[in-house]
């Protein structure tokens, strides 16, 4: 009886293995979740996508057993409205501005921009609801003020280096590890000025300049009273990239816990950025104020256990928003009403593309009031103003040198469209809740910013389009 009993439950194991092979995803649905994130990453200084500087060995590693999306799009190009974007999967259209004040004293204003709102449901919230112990240990705008502290067993915010949380990490890993479990791990260790958490070792060489990248020097070059060198740029790209090794270097206690223990074969891994960096390549420095793909292409990876063709590269177009509704998808936990993204994981299970119909993908929230870009196919549409316009081809002008706009006026009513369509369009505000918000949104801290009221030419043209009401 019992040899035949344990037949039984030998033969229904292979059978489960065999069903595993063949369709990865039952397998994936209960794993843990491990999203690691840092702050100002730009795709094309990851060596796992190819640069030629060895900047990330240990994230080489986890795209190595994994999936790399290198068209991804961030949907703001500074920290606060990307990441308020990237953990509720709502566009910054649909976020509200918010005026947030320090608890301790209400005079100070902390901020005002796109954050999560009571409606906006975050990640965390629908995971830990599906019975997941839920950690984030996080620093600067992730912050309880700016409501993202909802749905985290542990909301750890702490101002330290990604070296100073690991302990934390791996105590709280060890703490949960035969439950399931969700993981946010952000640091800003790479933010400029890149270097200021450690001392630097010059790994990537030494240039006759000491120029840093500073709040001071952001400002100096976008007024045209400072001029970098090719030498202060070559310095400030170094310590860019020295910094992004180092925090990578940090990882390493991380992965070899999750080797050691076994983790590895039971969690999905996440990495990715809330944007890049530019480097004067269109006369700025840093990040925050234009939509150029230095700043608004991070990088992706999602490695998954059981992955078939391990190491793929997807070459699909796909954005930060998509992030979490594909964490959910892979788990097998449903998606909050009101997200916007949509899943992965038919190009992580094997596929070529997710939907045969084409996608775009959005970037808004420049400090600088740039109004907003879209990426259709290999175009990208970008409303500078209510007058300025610029059209790319990337397929043939990856650097963002040629606008196009005057040559082709199709091309650019055609993305101004879309783009409208996107900022302010019937449809657009879908809460959580269910219900419209109420709350002032980007479009109208944009009309504000340019003193478009009710009467003006442009807001008449956008209503009488749809796009505004």
């Amino acid at each position: 009886m019992w040899r035949r009993t344990w037949t039984l439950i030998f033969l229904a194991g292979i059978a489960c293995l065999s069903a595993c092979r063949r369709d990865p995803g039952v397998a994936w649905r209960g794993m843990n979740v491990i999203w690691i994130s840092f702050d100002s990453v730009r795709a094309d200084h990851c060596s796992f996508e190819g640069y030629s500087r060895t900047t990330t060995p240990n994230l080489d590693r986890l795209a190595a057993r994994g999936v790399r999306f290198s068209r991804c799009i961030a949907q703001a190009p500074y920290t606060l409205p990307s990441y308020a974007s990237m953990l509720t999967s709502r566009y910054v259209a649909q976020l509200a501005v918010r005026e947030t004040k320090d608890a301790k004293d209400p005079a100070k204003i902390l901020g005002t921009a796109p954050s999560p709102s009571p409606e906006d449901a975050l990640v965390s919230e629908a995971l830990h609801g599906a019975g997941y112990r839920t950690a984030a240990f996080v620093q600067s705008w992730i912050s309880q003020p700016f409501g993202f502290d909802k749905g985290w067993d542990l909301f750890r915010f702490q101002q330290e280096t990604l070296g100073q949380k690991m302990p934390h990490v791996v105590k709280w890993l060890e703490e949960n590890r035969q439950k399931k479990f969700f993981l946010f791990l952000y640091s800003t260790d790479p933010h400029y000025p890149y270097l200021h958490f450690r001392d630097r070792r010059n790994i990537y060489g030494k240039f006759p300049s000491d120029f840093e990248v500073s709040l001071d020097t952001i400002q100096g070059v976008r007024d045209g009273k400072l001029h970098p060198s090719s030498d202060d740029i070559a310095n400030a790209v170094a310590m860019y990239d020295e910094g992004i090794h180092d925090t990578d270097a940090d990882l390493e206690p991380l992965f070899s816990y999750l080797d050691r223990t076994g983790l590895s074969e039971k969690t999905i891994v996440v990495f990715n950025s809330d944007h890049g960096e530019e480097f004067d390549e269109h006369g700025v420095i840093s990040h925050g104020q234009t939509y150029y793909d230095a700043v608004v292409r991070p990088p992706l990876v999602i490695a998954a256990p059981h992955l078939a063709r391990p190491g793929r590269q997807s070459l699909e177009l796909v954005q930060n928003i998509d992030v979490a509704p594909t964490v959910l998808d892979l788990v097998g936990v449903e998606r909050p009403r009101g997200w916007s993204g949509r899943s992965l994981k038919p190009l992580i299970a094997g596929g070529e593309t997710v939907s045969a119909a084409p996608r775009s993908a959005f970037c808004e929230g420049a400090w600088t009031f740039w109004i907003g870009s879209v990426i259709q196919g290999d175009r990208k549409f970008v409303l500078v103003t209510p007058q300025e316009r610029m059209l790319f081809d990337e397929a043939r002008d990856p650097g963002e040198k040629s606008n196009l706009a005057g040559s082709d006026p199709d091309g650019v009513r055609t993305l101004y469209h879309a783009l409208m369509r996107h900022l302010g369009g019937p449809g657009n505000w879908i809460a959580a809740s269910g219900s419209a918000p109420s709350y002032d949104t980007w479009m109208k801290q944009v009309m504000t910013h340019y003193g478009l009221g009710e009467q003006s030419e442009v807001v008449k043209e956008l209503k009488a389009l749809g796009y505004l009401h």
